[in-house]
């Protein structure tokens, strides 16, 4: 039995696309560039917001300056819209309500900022998470280790004691590169294969799966 979980936010915890989409398109019609549909931006999320808009960007205007423009208006509108269709995937309230009863340390990692990260997972998760952490300046991102290795001092669990879940190879990579066994969910915004590739330890189609994983008797 696992005694920590570290999930992924967006596409794991959280349908959150159609919400990004739209900011990001918001901020792109401002510059008068050219827009994305929801299935696009699949391919442009997980690895943060200026990522995200530099690949939202036409090839062309990836300059910095542009880039920067686009992720100041996407965070702007994102921070006031970020919830209209926000909400979390089928099955995992109940699913994180279990593991809560059964003492499992419950913590998210995300690469969006730090700050929005700790609100959005307050209002649609209240007094779940042990510890919720986003992206910080001077500490890497997602799939550098680091900050998995920060959530499991804090709480002083051994990586054998861990697992990390989400939806992208960038999850699958983090989970591997802090030497803890990783959970791909297939419900998420990147395929089974990526999942598969990346080396995920487990791939799962639902929420209560992932119990059965971590609750399961050493």
């Amino acid at each position: 039995m696992k005694r920590l979980a570290i999930f992924d936010l967006d596409g794991t915890l959280l349908d959150s696309l159609k919400d990004i989409a739209a900011s990001c398109n918001y901020a792109l019609q401002d510059k008068g560039m050219p827009v994305h549909t929801s299935e696009e931006y699949l391919g442009f999320i997980g690895d943060g917001v200026y990522k995200l808009s530099e690949r939202a960007l036409p090839a062309e205007h990836r300059d910095q300056e542009t880039i920067l423009e686009i992720k100041k208006l996407f965070d702007t509108y994102y921070q006031e819209n970020y919830d209209i269709y926000t909400k979390p995937f089928d099955g995992i309230l109940p699913m994180l309500e279990q593991l809560i009863d059964h003492n499992v340390h419950l913590a998210v990692l995300s690469n969006k900022g730090d700050t929005f990260v700790k609100q959005i997972v307050e209002e649609f998760f209240p007094q779940v998470f042990d510890i919720v952490l986003g992206q910080r300046e001077g500490i890497p991102t997602k799939p550098d280790p680091v900050a998995v290795h920060e959530i499991m001092d804090q709480l002083q669990i051994k990586p054998e004691d861990a697992v990390y879940i989400g939806d992208s190879n960038v999850d699958i990579f983090t989970g591997k590169n802090a030497g803890i066994e990783t959970i791909g969910v297939t419900w998420g915004y990147r395929s089974t294969e990526e999942l598969a590739a990346a080396g995920a330890d487990h791939l799962v189609r639902s929420p209560k799966k992932i119990l059965s994983i971590i609750l399961k008797k050493d």
